[in-house]
């Protein structure tokens, strides 16, 4: 019993002492390298930017531009236009967006004295006269003892028949007179209320039927029973 034992610990002995020289050994190896960063030089690695040219009359230093920055176009640089497309706005003209323009594109002036009168139509047949202006027609002045010079009632005092003539006619106006009655010879052809074909003795024109009643009962007191009332048309 006691010959394996001391087999057995001389194996455990062995594996230790082994085990703990790899270890020496891994640490003697591993140590440098994380403290040194590993004992391999680093390779700077190859710098992609393109050194800018200094400005004239400046000592400054270039600094360095990424080779993707200098492959970029300026943008100062106006683009082309394509095929229907608008190249410049320069090309058109300023124009006041408050001012009114006729179809031509030239302005609209404010009419005034002299200008052409509102109606006329411009352009084609602008030298055509404006119509003329009609004039306002004037009544014919009525003839007297005609039925558009008088309007109201009259009192017809005597009538004669136009055929035993215009004297006799006359004369019996001026007994009338005589008599104290304002009369007046007329011809009943003249208005549509009146049988035509007599010359009448008549009172006046009275606008209102009481005054023509009234005149007819003066005539009638003066021996003139016959008189009557005629309403005579404007």
């Amino acid at each position: 019993m006691a010959a394996p034992k001391k087999g057995a610990s001389r194996r455990q002995l062995a594996i230790l002492v082994g085990g703990g020289a790899l270890l020496v050994m891994l640490l003697a190896i591993q140590l440098p390298r994380l403290l040194g960063g590993g004992g391999e030089p680093v390779v700077a690695s190859e710098s992609t930017t393109a050194p800018l040219e200094p400005a004239t009359g400046t000592g400054a230093t270039p600094l360095p531009v990424p080779a993707s920055l200098a492959e970029l176009t300026t943008s100062d640089a106006s683009p082309e236009a394509g095929e229907s497309q608008l190249a410049s706005f320069g090309r058109f003209s300023s124009k006041n967006p408050f001012e009114a323009s006729s179809a031509g594109g030239e302005p609209l002036r404010p009419a005034t004295a002299g200008s052409t009168p509102i109606g006329v139509r411009l352009g084609r047949g602008a030298d055509l006269p404006p119509p003329p202006v009609p004039t306002p027609r004037q009544r014919p002045l009525p003839r007297p003892g005609s039925q558009t010079e008088s309007g109201g009632y009259a009192v017809i005092v005597r009538s004669i028949a136009v055929s035993r003539g215009r004297r006799l006619a006359e004369a019996e106006a001026s007994n009338v007179r005589r008599d104290g009655l304002s009369v007046r010879l007329r011809v009943s052809s003249d208005y549509s209320t009146l049988r035509p074909g007599y010359y009448i003795v008549a009172m006046g024109v009275y606008r209102t039927y009481a005054r023509a009643r009234a005149a007819r009962e003066a005539a009638r007191a003066r021996g003139y029973k016959r008189a009557y009332v005629r309403r005579l048309p404007r």
